[in-house]
């Protein structure tokens, strides 16, 4: 997950890293108190977590898809995301899917408030899930889940 935070240079990349430190502290706490077997024997709980990628990369794709700015619940949560949603979803209609990606030079403001085409520093398309699928592809992002889900599923068998 960090290697692709650093290749596609989202501002969603940290948030995504927080959620990750957060949740291995949070099964941390649940081995040290003995509560782990309980957590990881429902089955609905074990689900979420070994799908947890997937289920994210779905829901980013729904979400961008489905956004209208003239709907007022749509532009709440488009303005509590710092307007990735508009972003994403401009992306998704401006920018074609393939199969194993392609690069796509974004724009930029350089320090002048001009646009340039040259630098790659601010990502019109500013969801790592997007911009993992376009960069890399379709079928590399699902191989990636379907990795990161028997990855997951080992972990979670082997208790780690």
């Amino acid at each position: 997950l960090c290697f692709l935070c650093y290749f596609v240079d989202c501002r969603t990349a940290q948030f995504i890293l927080f959620i990750t430190i957060i949740s291995f502290l949070f099964y941390e706490l649940l081995v040290k108190y003995g509560y782990d077997d309980i957590f990881f024997n429902c089955k609905i709980v074990k689900l979420l977590f070994i799908n947890f990628f997937t289920i994210l990369t779905i829901a980013t794709f729904i979400i961008a898809i489905c956004y209208d700015k003239n709907n007022s619940v749509h532009l709440f949560f488009d303005r509590l995301f710092s307007g990735r949603l508009e972003l994403s979803n401009n992306g998704l209609s401006e920018f074609r899917l393939t199969p194993f990606g392609y690069p796509i030079q974004f724009m930029d403001l350089d320090p002048f408030g001009l646009a340039s085409v040259s630098a790659v520093s601010y990502q019109y398309l500013d969801s790592l899930y997007l911009n993992v699928t376009y960069n890399f592809g379709v079928v590399s992002v699902m191989l990636l889940c379907i990795l990161h889900s028997i990855l997951v599923y080992k972990c979670i068998k082997i208790k780690n």
